[in-house]
């Protein structure tokens, strides 16, 4: 239930995220470009994560 629950809050987030650069930044971008890259910043989430823990197990 947990990481269903961060699962979530993650994918919220990346598509806040991801309307508002879209929105500042580039002004006629097609909303195919803006999932596009709600995907990839919940991609860099989980890989970030899972960095974090494998460098946290090698101490």
């Amino acid at each position: 239930m947990r990481k269903v629950c961060i699962f979530f809050y993650r994918l919220v987030l990346a598509a806040v995220l991801a309307v508002a650069i879209s929105y500042l930044f580039f002004k006629d971008v097609p909303w195919t470009w803006t999932i596009i890259l709600a995907v990839v910043m919940l991609i860099l989430a989980y890989l970030f994560e899972y960095h974090r823990k494998k460098d946290k197990n090698l101490d």
